[in-house]
């Protein structure tokens, strides 16, 4: 009995061995697994700090490629803004202010004075030219008495040798007279074909009529010395009364009173 206690003990120590000595074996095996592992991050890590490093000058590279790129940009804008500067003085630069009048727009004068030094007597002569076009812009719209008398003061502050000038001076002074006397001659009209309608009579009755009515037109156009071109906005209603008188004389024209002030 004590021999089989024995062998057993014996052989319970020898597996046991055995099984210390497999897992040795096998700590072993995941410590090298482990260390090539480890070695792997290592290198990782190297060359993410590699890549890192080599982000950082690359972003420096290009910061400094862009400070170079705006500076030349800088001074190519400089060169351009110069160069037109100086190209604009010369378009401008002693020209007679009627002749500066008709060769512009006041569209083409706003965009040019952004280019110009404030201060500059070009800038000065490219502001006058605005107030001239935007005066020149009421006599196309229906009068606003409001804005006829500031433009009447802006106009007054302007010394330029102009005929075009002038005469926009003028114009802007009677724009109100001639507003007026429109008015004036559509009402008599309108008077008119209240007290002799002709719808149904005779063509040498409405002839009479049509007669009398280019009687008032005459008198308002010789009496207002009222030129079309000169007031641009009137003209469109003159020309409204002509082509509804013409095919009947008793057209009512009351309604273009509305587009009077």
């Amino acid at each position: 009995m004590r021999k089989i206690l024995f062998c057993l003990l014996v052989t319970s120590i020898v597996s046991t061995s055995y099984a210390q000595v497999d897992l040795v074996k096998e700590l072993s095996k995941q410590a090298v697994i482990i260390d090539s592992l480890t070695k792997v991050i290592l290198r990782k890590d190297d060359s993410l700090t590699i890549l890192n490093s080599n982000i950082r000058e690359n972003k420096k590279l290009v910061l400094a490629e862009k400070e170079k790129c705006e500076q030349t940009l800088h001074k190519v804008n400089e060169i351009t803004r110069k160069q037109v500067s100086e190209s604009i003085v010369n378009n401008y630069n002693g020209k007679p202010f009627d002749d500066l009048i008709i060769s512009n727009t006041k569209q083409s004068v706003m965009q040019v004075q952004t280019s110009v030094d404030d201060n500059s007597e070009i800038k000065k002569l490219l502001v006058d030219l605005e107030k001239y076009y935007n005066a020149k812009e009421l006599l196309h719209k229906k009068i606003d008495i409001s804005q006829i008398n500031d433009a009447k003061n802006i106009l007054s502050r302007i010394n330029r040798e102009s005929v075009l000038l002038d005469k926009l001076k003028e114009g802007i002074d009677n724009y109100q007279i001639l507003n007026d006397g429109l008015k004036e001659m559509i009402g008599k009209i309108i008077s008119l074909d209240e007290r002799e309608p002709v719808v149904g009579l005779s063509i040498e009755i409405q002839k009479i009529k049509h007669t009398k009515i280019l009687g008032e037109i005459s008198f308002f156009t010789f009496n207002y010395d009222f030129n079309f071109k000169d007031y641009p906005y009137l003209a469109t209603v003159f020309l409204d009364i002509l082509k509804s008188k013409q095919s009947n004389p008793d057209e009512d024209i009351s309604y273009l009173l509305k587009k009077l002030n």
